[in-house]
């Protein structure tokens, strides 16, 4: 059976990584409530033998200098590309898209540099599609408008009728090209103070709304679970899986710098295995509150990605951690877990969760550094602290480590569920449980949660465990806490509605 397209670079380190989990097995729990992992399982496998919590005290944030040291933005030969002069006219109306990747094409064939888009109004009926050393730079006033005619997002090979490779809601499939698409390149930007607008509101928010998208949804994710090939997925004309906004694929060095996004289609910044990215000061707004899919920034089966200065506000996940769903994004299907992610000051004040681990992390996630962030300032953000999947999907999520956090209003402050979209543990139907453990919050404050200040619900066959409060204060909470199956809980100066936690 074919298997992925992966750069040659992108298998560097993949023996290695296999040894992460995918498929998270049962644990037990002994009856002083420890848990206890199953002797001859994979359990031990699930972090290569490397599993080894950190306490407070061990100081795990003595990674983070690490992390940082190896992401470093790529940089690009001083040559400019001028749009305008491949033809590109911003007058809100003429089609740029020649103009665009013909500028593109000019820069890679000089050996980089920054394809610039001046001030004005640039209607690009189809994808741009970003090559190795090329920084697409938007200039103050730029404001690029993708145009709605799906056919026009088909670019790729007739072999595949016009579709390129992606990873869709954590499954791998052939599909309309995002607006903004690289694969397996290397230093690759999109930077500048311009804005791009993906106009969900102007046609694609009825493939939601409508529910067009279902049946096409249905259909993938058993064949990702079926292990169909991927050749085989075929979507595009007659579907309606809509295109992800700006995605990158099996890239090394990238850059999202400074820009602002509105109205993205599905996922808005998606990079998916990727090493070393940088994402800083962009701003990204909301897409259509019906459709909800409007995902702010999903590092997806990267390894060492840096999110800081942002500001989020969309009706679906603030900064979600992702890595593929369920069988197919188990390791020993070509998985890869995310890791070596550190978010800091950023704002987000979304409709829905903050930061999120899942739904899609069947590879798992894991060395996951948040600080110095705020949430719920201007609009009361949903969950603040999201872990979600279900028995579907198995995984670890674990070594997450949040502290210097500050909320003003959230509907739960911490949330974590083991039966996502209210799938079931059943040992016939659904028996892949996921797993949570060693996940750290401190100092910690929040004025008001408006259901829950603390909300976990795992699972008996593999309670959630080893998650840590020091210093985390909510002044008012509709409950202070509601815990199921979770062992291995420390509190240290844990208040809630004024009374102490233990």
């Amino acid at each position: 059976m074919k298997r992925l397209r992966f750069p040659v670079w992108a298998l560097t380190g993949m023996v290695a990584m296999f040894m992460l989990a995918s498929c998270a097995p049962l644990t037990r729990t002994s009856g002083k409530g420890k848990v206890r992992r199953t002797e001859g399982t994979d359990s031990e496998q699930e972090a290569g033998g490397l599993h080894k919590p950190l306490t407070f005290e061990e100081d795990a944030w003595s990674l983070v200098p690490q992390i940082l040291a190896r992401i470093i933005p790529p940089t690009f030969p001083d040559r400019d590309f001028m749009v305008t002069g491949y033809g590109a006219v911003g007058d809100d109306s003429t089609n740029n898209y020649a103009a665009f990747n013909d500028a593109i094409a000019a820069c890679v064939d000089a050996g980089g540099g920054r394809v610039v888009v001046p001030a004005g109004t640039y209607l690009i009926n189809g994808p741009i599609h970003l090559k190795s050393n090329v920084n697409l730079h938007l200039a103050a006033g730029s404001y690029i408008k993708f145009g709605v005619n799906p056919d026009d997002y088909l670019v790729g090979s007739p072999e595949f009728k016009g579709c390129v490779q992606v990873r869709w809601e954590g499954v791998w499939c052939y599909n309309f090209s995002p607006l903004i698409y690289a694969w397996g390149e290397e230093n690759v930007a999109v930077t500048g103070s311009g804005t791009i607008d993906g106009q969900m509101d102007k046609y694609w928010y009825r493939w939601y709304v409508d529910g067009l998208h279902t049946d096409d949804r249905v259909v993938l994710r058993k064949q990702g679970m079926d292990l169909v090939p991927v050749e085989q997925r075929i979507f595009g004309t007659g579907h309606h899986l809509a295109p992800g906004t700006i995605e990158f694929y099996h890239c090394r060095n990238v850059l999202v710098e400074g820009i602002t996004t509105r109205m993205p289609l599905e996922r808005t910044i998606h990079p998916t295995y990727c090493e070393n990215v940088t994402i800083r000061n962009v701003n990204v707004q909301s897409g259509v509150e019906a459709a909800q899919n409007d995902d702010g920034i999903d590092p997806d089966s990267c390894t060492d990605v840096l999110i800081e200065d942002c500001t989020i506000h969309n009706f679906d996940d603030g900064i979600a951690m992702k890595a593929g769903r369920a069988k197919e994004g188990w390791l020993e299907h070509g998985g890869r877990a995310c890791e070596n992610v550190i978010i800091r000051r950023n704002i987000l004040h979304g409709e829905h969760n903050g930061v999120s681990f899942g739904s899609d992390m069947s590879a798992g996630v894991r060395n996951v550094f948040i600080y110095d962030c705020q949430f719920g300032v201007d609009n009361e953000q949903g969950y603040v602290f999201a872990v979600k999947s279900n028995c579907d999907r198995g995984g670890v999520v674990e070594q997450i480590y949040v502290r210097d956090i500050t909320v003003d209003t959230c509907r739960s402050l911490v949330h974590m569920v083991t039966d996502y979209k209210g799938v079931q543990y059943d040992p016939e139907e659904h028996p892949y449980p996921p797993l949570y453990r060693d996940i750290y919050f401190e100092n910690i404050r929040c004025r008001r949660a408006k259901n829950y200040g603390i909300y976990l619900s795992g699972l008996p066959q593999k309670p959630i465990s080893g998650i840590h409060f020091k210093d985390f204060i909510i002044d008012e909470a509709a409950v202070a806490r509601s815990i199921e199956n979770a062992v291995e809980l420390e509190y240290s100066n844990v208040r809630i509605n004024g009374r102490d936690q233990d």
